[in-house]
C-alpha cells in the first residue's frame, strides 16, 4: 500500500509512513476475518486501496475541517471506512464507531486492539438520544433517509458530513440541515468520482 499512496500522492491528502504502516496492519486483519465472515465484498476487498483506503482519507481531512472542538462518530462504521482511518490520522481526537452488525463489532474491537488505537470506542446502533457532535455518514443509507434520521438524533449545532458518488445529483437538504460545504474528489485507479457535503443541524427557530 505504501507504493500505491506514493503513486498517487499528487491526487491525496499527505499520509505519514506511521499511518499507512497500521492502514496495512488494517487491511491484512480485515483480509483474514474477511475469509470467515464476509466483512465486506471480495471485489470492494480486491480494489480496498482507491475504494476505502483513499475514499476515507478524504472524507477523514474534509470532515475534520468542520470538527472544530466536537465529539466525532461514525455512523454504520462497518469493517472501519471511515472511522478508523479518522482515528489513525488523528490519533489525538476521540471518536465513537456507530455499528448494530455484531460481526462488525467484533471485527471493529479487534481492530482497535491491535492497532493500539486509544483513541476509539465501539458501540453498538446509535441509542435514541439527541448529540452535539460531527457525525460522518459514508454510505450509511439512502439520502433521502439521511436527513429525517438525524433529525431525530441531533442537537442544535452538531453537523454531519455526507457522501454521494459522483455521477449522482445532490438533492436539496431540508431548511433545517444548512449547507456548509460541498466538494468533489476523484479517486485513484479510476475508481470513479465522489461528492463530500457538510452540513450543520439548525432547527427551526433557531439561530444560525
Amino acid at each position: 500500500m505504501k507504493e500505491q499512496f506514493e503513486e498517487w500522492a499528487k491526487t491525496l491528502p499527505p499520509v505519514r509512513e506511521d499511518e499507512i504502516a497500521l492502514y496495512e496492519r488494517h487491511l491484512a486483519l480485515l483480509k483474514t476475518w474477511n475469509e470467515r465472515m464476509n466483512l465486506v465484498s471480495r471485489n470492494s476487498l480486491e480494489k480496498a486501496f482507491p475504494t476505502h483506503f483513499a475514499d476515507s482519507v478524504h472524507i477523514a481531512d474534509f470532515g475534520h475541517r468542520f470538527a472544530e472542538g466536537r465529539t466525532v462518530f461514525d455512523l454504520g462504521s462497518g469493517a472501519g471506512f471511515p472511522g478508523i482511518i479518522y482515528a489513525i490520522r488523528y490519533p489525538d481526537e476521540p471518536i465513537t464507531l456507530f455499528e448494530k452488525s455484531l460481526k462488525k463489532q467484533s471485527f471493529l474491537l479487534a481492530a482497535v486492539a491491535q492497532l493500539e488505537l486509544e483513541n476509539v470506542r465501539v458501540d453498538g446502533a446509535l441509542p435514541d438520544e439527541k448529540f452535539h457532535g460531527l457525525f460522518l455518514g459514508r454510505a450509511v443509507m439512502q439520502r433521502q433517509d439521511l436527513f429525517p434520521f438525524f433529525r431525530d438524533h441531533l442537537k442544535a449545532g452538531a453537523r454531519v458530513i455526507a457522501n454521494l458518488g459522483g455521477q449522482t445529483e445532490a438533492t436539496s437538504a431540508p431548511d433545517d440541515f444548512k449547507l456548509l460545504e460541498r466538494t468533489r474528489y476523484t479517486l485513484p485507479l479510476d475508481a470513479g468520482d465522489r461528492q463530500i457535503e457538510a452540513f450543520q443541524f439548525v432547527p427551526r427557530g433557531t439561530k444560525n
